[in-house]
């Protein structure tokens, strides 16, 4: 590793156990033996992992369906760079869409001269879904490619007059963004949402919700009377608040008058500003959201009598084909109920469809709050819907009328379902949990008249689906954590018609890629095997000694260990890899309370979920090291991010034998400050021993172990770092503290690029990855 790592300029840190970190790669080199020249190699490697150009980052299908033949599009590393090819399934033959040779004469024609492809003037080529056409930049204006005779037109732009005006037929259509304050993500931006009629986009100005017609660019106010306290929204994800027949708009009322106001400092302006975001916390005051049913032909927004709105969360899922009702789930504040609801748009009354309900949570709370499933799939007949439920202790799917009435189960096997793909002719097409590897994830078929499920995929891994627009087909693209994901072509029966070429990634063996390997461990009550990640460094050697450093996150609504081969957050996820890179075994563990097996085995996030989660962790530690004589259990790391950030902190606590030092990231230290623990834990008033329990600041004179923090000052829980480091500072403790103006949960940019490099200094300090024991330092001499 090379001393600039080492001794780079200190910026946004302060550092409370003394700066010695110039000093540290001279005292590696003369204590391991360890050479400045493969110091220095281990960080290009380091650096090398942490490039997302040269890792697989989307393990998604990489084909483009044509909408009404059997052909798709893919692409294919050609002569010129990344060509566009299409498949024939019914001949079973491919061919480039683009003729080079035609396309170079056009060029010519047109510039009078010819013209390199791909080069400076020629770029952006997109070919349209059917493959007739297809639109470039040609020195920056835009052409029209007709891949049928090869002619080249020019697109012409629209009236300037128009456009300064903003009502050009282009500005019209294209939706445009509006902002709207997302819990514990401030103002997020979201696109206009378009009538089904073609005829309106529906945005929020000012707290109401407005209207921009497409046909004369006007736009008028649908709602009145918001304000920053009693806003205006609609549902802005997956659900249309449009009626099918555009007659109708559901919106809704939120009240937060009452709701926690956070500020947010934001040092870096000329003039330092201060604004404020609604944070929710344990047991305080939620948004109070009332529903109203708006006519777009006149009339006044009518509002829907629902019970216990004022302490309910909201999901509207779908519309009747007929407009004539609109379906809402309502949860309860702690998410152990689930009602659905049907709203008649004329009438305006509610009725109760199904009601479910459970000892522990219904579903993952983060799901709701921020847009994700909700396990409701309303059919194509309009008159029943699927639901997924773990009423029989796995997530099953089940049939019911729209009335409520529950028709059947569908699957009755002990793989979870994961979510529905389809449902067409007759079939739901859903994807579920493979055994006996618990986090595989298979494409499956049930009939709805119920029956016999087949699985349709096979091989280990996720296998990530795109179906045929009529359903007769499907792309599989399927990886394991070790083996780059390829892709199949498959009949909807199963049955394989080809295999495609990807797109191919940079060779990893020039830098000495160690496949990742999954583990197993027994849980701390030996009763529930675990799954894990591993990573080794490029120049892994068993006779040698490394320190063990685990990524951590332990929070209830995810897994963390990844599943394949790609790297589907960047940096964030490629930097235990690249850690392992500087000397280190880096593993990341799923344990108990992390959802996606058995409801059971998810179940272990109730009541005392703070417990029970280090005491996985640990014992996974200590069975991975028994087995391998590779790993120092005396040289033990952590670190983590937001709920990883608690855990990291707790490991020191419950297992300061174990783990030596820790890192946490954006990390909060007590349950009070979000809603975020409400589902697992329950209400203060009602279980304040739990969140005792959870409150580490009482803690803070246990902690004897390096210990760094790293938060950003706009993110909800800088708070909670200022109240640790000020408990921390009154019990005379020593630790790294580090922070970054303006950034939020996630800290990105060259900001994050720093943090990073401290962790790297961090644990090189504390865990000296080159340091060997006497019987590795004698196998290295070998």
């Amino acid at each position: 590793m090379s001393s600039k790592l080492f001794c780079s300029p200190v910026k946004h840190i302060l550092i409370f156990w003394g700066m010695a970190a110039c000093g540290v790669l001279a005292s590696l080199m003369l204590a391991s033996g360890v050479s400045a020249e493969q110091l220095s190699q281990s960080k290009a490697v380091f650096d090398f992992y942490m490039n997302p150009n040269n890792m697989a980052t989307d393990c998604r299908p990489n084909v483009n369906w044509s909408s009404a033949e059997p052909k798709f599009q893919y692409a294919r590393i050609g002569e010129v760079g990344i060509e566009p090819w299409v498949f024939d399934i019914e001949s079973e033959s491919q061919k480039a869409l683009i003729d080079k040779e035609k396309l170079k004469n056009a060029l010519a024609l047109e510039l009078g001269r010819s013209a390199e492809i791909p080069g400076s003037e020629f770029s952006g080529l997109v070919v349209n879904r059917e493959g007739t056409s297809a639109q470039f930049q040609l020195n920056g204006s835009p052409y029209r490619l007709d891949l049928i005779d090869y002619r080249i037109t020019r697109v012409q732009g629209e009236d300037p007059i128009e456009q300064m005006f903003g009502i050009s037929e282009t500005q019209r259509f294209t939706p445009r963004y509006f902002e709207k304050e997302v819990f514990l993500a401030g103002l997020v931006k979201f696109p206009e949402k378009l009538s089904p009629d073609g005829q309106w986009l529906a945005s929020l100005k000012d707290y109401n919700v407005w209207l921009r017609s497409t046909l004369d660019g006007r736009s008028i106010e649908l709602t009145s009377g918001g304000t920053y306290e009693e806003s205006w929204d609609f549902e802005s994800g997956q659900f249309s608040p449009w009626s099918p027949n555009s007659m109708f708009f559901l919106a809704a009322q939120v009240d937060r008058t009452e709701v926690t106001r956070m500020p947010q400092v934001h040092y870096l302006k000329p003039d330092v500003e201060v604004s404020w975001f609604r944070s929710q916390k344990a047991g305080g005051v939620l948004d109070r959201s009332e529903y109203f049913m708006v006519p777009l032909q006149g009339g006044r927004p009518v509002k829907l009598k629902i019970e216990n709105a004022s302490n309910s969360y909201f999901r509207p899922l779908a519309w009747l084909p007929d407009s004539s009702e609109v379906l809402i789930a309502q949860f309860s504040r702690t998410f152990d109920e689930v009602k659905i609801l049907s709203v008649n748009s004329l009438t305006k009354e509610v009725r109760l469809v199904m009601r479910e309900a459970s000892d522990s949570f219904v579903r993952v709370q983060h799901n709701i709050l921020w847009g994700g499933p909700v396990g409701f799939r309303l059919l194509p007949d309009g008159k029943h819907f699927l639901w997924l439920s773990e009423r029989e202790g796995y997530n099953q799917l089940y049939l019911f009328d729209i009335s409520g009435r529950k028709i059947r189960q569908l699957t009755h096997d002990r793989m979870p379902v994961d979510s529905v793909l389809q449902v067409i002719d007759g079939y739901v097409y859903y994807q579920a949990r493979g055994t006996p590897r618990p986090y595989d994830l298979q494409l499956f078929r049930v009939p709805v008249a119920g029956g016999k499920a087949e699985q349709l995929t096979e091989g280990e891994g996720q296998h990530n689906i795109s179906m045929s627009p009529n359903g007769n087909f499907f792309a599989d693209t399927h990886s394991t954590v070790g083996t780059p994901p390829l892709t199949d072509i498959r009949k909807v029966t199963g049955e394989l018609i080809t295999r495609i070429d990807r797109l191919s990634t940079t060779d990893l063996s020039t830098v000495g890629w160690q496949p990742p390997e999954e583990f197993t461990v027994k849980s701390a009550d030996n009763n529930h095997e675990l799954w894990g990640v591993m990573y080794k460094p490029y120049d892994f050697d068993a006779r040698k000694n490394y320190p063990i450093i685990e990524y951590i996150y332990g929070g209830p609504q995810t897994i963390l260990a990844p599943k394949t081969f790609c790297q589907a957050h960047g940096k964030v996820s490629m930097f235990p890899q690249a850690l392992a890179q500087l000397g280190y075994i880096v593993v990341i563990l799923d344990a108990r309370g992390t959802p996606g097996r058995s409801k059971a085995f998810h179940d272990f996030a109730s009541g005392e979920w703070s417990k029970h989660v280090i005491a996985d962790h640990a014992a996974a530690i200590r069975q991975l090291a028994l087995k391998h004589s590779f790993i120092d259990e005396q040289r033990v790391g952590i670190f983590g991010r937001s709920w990883g950030g608690y855990f990291s902190l707790r490991a020191l606590l419950d297992e300061p034998e174990l783990y030596r030092a820790a890192v946490s990231i954006a990390p909060v230290f007590d349950a009070y400050i979000s809603i975020l623990s409400e589902p697992y834990i329950g209400l203060p008033a009602e279980n304040p021993q739990a969140y005792r329990d959870a409150d580490m600041y009482r803690l803070v004179p246990k902690i004897k172990r390096p210990f760094m923090m790293a938060v950003g000052t706009n993110d909800g829980t800088f708070p909670s770092v200022m109240k640790m480091s000020a408990a921390l500072n009154r019990v005379g403790s020593s630790y790294d503290l580090l922070v970054f103006p303006n950034q939020e949960h996630v800290i990105a940019g060259s900001d994050g690029d720093f943090m990073r490099e401290r962790i790297v200094d961090f644990f090189e300090e504390h865990l000296a990855p080159h340091t060997l024991t006497p019987t590795a330092r004698a196998a290295n001499e070998d």
